[in-house]
């Protein structure tokens, strides 16, 4: 089983990726058969394989290595799958140097695996060499035209340059004084940052096997301290009984300082080798008390990894698996864990098919996290996202210097970062070490007074460009500052503390939208991030939430949301009227329908009329059956059936043999909307 960081990595090839792979039964069979008459040794093959199911990586990777130098140029079939499956193992411990090469010998021996095409896409990206990662991507493209990887990799290339802005001015630097020649990753602050805890393979006790997954030790949990000068000491091993055996990794410590959390793996070949997170209490002799395992799911087989606290303590998150295809981030209320509670997922705004990893809870609405499933610069890169006005997660990129096209993965900040700094702490990346091993780099950003920053997103979370933001304070309300959204949608701005803000972001093709905040006092640096989610002046937006009973008109409960944020829009622009619309499935008359969705538009309009908007500024219509709902971009990002599809009309659901698909373009249909008719 791998360590604590392999384990938590899958492959980068999404679910819908999977599928296009050319089968490679007919290949193996050969080649067991082949192995046996020729004498290269069936036990050696067969281990190989145990190893490689087992996602003992190191140990697979040098098997199959091993039978491919053994194998005679004039067995191709065999030659190409053992260097096809040494590159598989090579590429799951993020070692895409050597991958890269054996992909390529696999390629030249005619491997009948399509997934070696976007391997090697993958693996030119990360070298740099991104002219040869664009036609492997077209290549794979070709025999799989939905690959999810394929297009984001092919997105990230194309939007590059935009990409790897060092939009939050970060200086780097490698921290050499506690990088090792292996692996060190993952750390967190002690609350008053005078300790630094961390990740690393550094154990150098001859007694001590390296892990089948990685091929390094096992990772144990080191700690640096700060001394009354302010100078850091030597990396040592975290006293008590932490690093007691098995891996261990990814601490998190409570903002009171007496409880750390931790991911670990048992060395036990007996044991449930699944990593888990452990909780362990600050002791009396300065270590940690040996860990018991924190019960996050029923299921005693299912991972959770990558622990991190918020800054209230009160929200633990995590990293599992059993959600949108790869490994996701949940959260569980720390006073909830061992109840009948039931971790959360945090959703498709954070998660993707990829795997979104080592989340940091920094403040009260942002959470640091790498993912490999987004537009990036690399395989896995470090993103930031934030809490938005209406409650909905906003990611963002976060450029480089923080990423690169190797395997950017944990970031961490210090509770006193030194004066002149508003930013300071260490993360972890694998740039410059051919063997993918990740080291620490330490990075900061000067001081600035007060900073606001955001997006300006439509309905569809697409970015809106040109929108532009107008501040204005409570000290100065004739001078307003005014802003112009970029291509992504991103602005910034420099503010006052200490001051109550007004914010309003409009354009021509949009309802406007208004919020406002104040701004803490300024003797310390601090960035504020508000998102807008503007609502289109001229087309037909859908609600997301408005249910209804079967075959029944009243709104339930959970459309109120929905319902008081439309409320509010139509307060902040007073001059718009709307229609508010109702349509139904292709079930029933259309006389029914008509009728079921005319009620089910009146009682939008009934609530909304509760909530005070003028009865003359709406209009109540029920258009059935006969408006099919039209795809969007973002519908076909969601639902990867709806590529070539423009409406769900009842022609295009006669084209679908899969009832699955039917059932959710029938609920689609079933939709409210609203339109600003004037």
């Amino acid at each position: 089983m791998a360590n604590e960081r392999a384990n938590t990595q899958v492959s980068r090839v999404s679910v819908t990726d999977n599928y296009a792979r050319v089968k490679l039964i007919t290949a193996v069979i050969i080649l067991l058969i082949s192995a046996i008459a020729s004498g290269c040794g069936t036990v050696r093959l067969k281990d190989a394989e145990i190893a490689d199911q087992a996602e003992r990586y190191a140990e697979a990777a040098n098997m199959y290595q091993t039978l491919y130098r053994k194998t005679t140029r004039n067995e191709l079939e065999r030659k190409a799958y053992f260097a096809f499956k040494a590159a598989e193992n090579y590429y799951h411990q993020a070692n895409y140097a050597r991958a890269l090469g054996l992909y390529t010998v696999a390629l030249n021996y005619k491997i009948p695996d399509s997934l070696v095409l976007l391997r090697l896409a993958e693996c030119y990206r990360v070298a740099g060499k991104n002219k040869e990662a664009q036609a492997y991507y077209n290549r794979y493209l070709a025999v799989d035209s939905l690959s999810v990887s394929s297009q984001i990799g092919l997105q990230s290339l194309s939007e590059l340059d935009e990409i790897s802005e060092n939009r939050y001015k970060f200086n780097v630097t490698k921290a050499s004084k506690i990088s090792s020649s292996n692996s060190d990753f993952s750390g967190c602050f002690s609350p008053d940052g005078a300790m630094f805890y961390f990740t690393s393979a550094r154990n150098r006790n001859p007694e001590l096997g390296n892990n089948p997954a990685t091929g390094e030790k096992n990772n144990q949990l080191y700690y640096i301290r700060k001394d009354a000068q302010g100078k850091w000491s030597r990396p040592d091993s975290v006293p008590g009984g932490i690093n007691t055996g098995g891996d261990v990794g990814t601490p998190a410590i409570t903002p009171d300082g007496s409880t750390l959390y931790y991911s670990f793996v048992e060395d036990n070949d007996e044991a449930n080798r699944t990593v888990k997170i452990y909780r362990s209490s600050k002791s009396g002799d300065g270590g940690w008390s040996q860990g018991q395992i924190v019960p996050l799911w029923s299921d005693t087989l299912r991972m959770a990894a990558h622990p991190a606290i918020s800054a209230n303590g009160k929200m633990l998150y995590f990293v599992s698996d059993g959600g949108f295809g790869g490994k996701d981030i949940y959260s569980i209320p720390i006073d909830r864990i061992g109840s009948s509670v039931v971790p959360t997922n945090l959703g498709a705004l954070i998660n993707t098919a990829g795997d979104e990893v080592f989340p940091t809870a920094v403040g009260d609405s942002m959470l640091y996290f790498a993912s490999n499933g987004r537009v990036g610069l690399g395989e896995f890169d470090i993103y930031v996202a934030r809490i938005d006005t209406l409650g909905s997660w906003r990611v963002s990129h976060l450029g480089t210097p923080i990423n690169s096209s190797s395997d950017d993965i944990s970031i961490c900040f210090t509770p006193t970062p030194q004066k002149g700094l508003s930013h300071e702490g260490y993360f972890s990346s694998a740039r410059s070490d051919r063997r993918g091993y990740p080291h620490f780099y330490s990075f900061s950003r000067e001081a600035i007074l007060t900073l606001l920053e955001g997006f300006v997103m439509d309905r569809e979370e697409n970015p809106i460009e040109g929108a532009v933001v107008r501040i204005v304070s409570q000290w100065n309300p004739e001078q307003e500052i005014t802003v112009t959204t970029r291509v992504d949608g991103y602005y910034t701005a420099e503010l006052m503390g200490q001051t109550a803000y007004v914010l309003h972001a409009s354009h021509p093709q949009f309802l406007n939208q208004y919020t406002s905040f104040r701004t803490d006092s300024a003797s310390e640096s601090t960035i504020y991030g508000i998102d807008f989610v503007l609502s289109s002046r001229i087309k037909p937006e859908v609600f997301q939430d408005i249910y209804y009973d079967f075959d029944k008109s009243e709104l339930r409960p959970e459309s109120k949301r929905d319902l008081d944020a439309m409320a509010r829009i139509l307060k902040e622009n007073p001059d718009v009227l709307v229609e508010i619309s109702s349509h139904a499935d292709r079930k029933g008359s259309d006389s029914y329908n008509i009728t079921l969705s005319d009620a089910r538009a009146q009682s939008v309009v009934d609530y909304l009329l509760k909530s005070g908007i003028d009865k003359n500024r709406l209009k109540a219509k029920g258009y059935g059956k006969t408006k099919p709902r039209t795809v969007s971009e973002a519908l076909k990002k969601k639902y990867l059936f709806l590529t070539n599809a423009t409406t769900l009309s009842e022609e295009f659901l006669k084209t679908l043999t899969n009832e699955n698909e039917v059932a959710i373009c029938d609920q689609l249909n079933r939709r409210t909307e609203f339109t600003v008719i004037q």
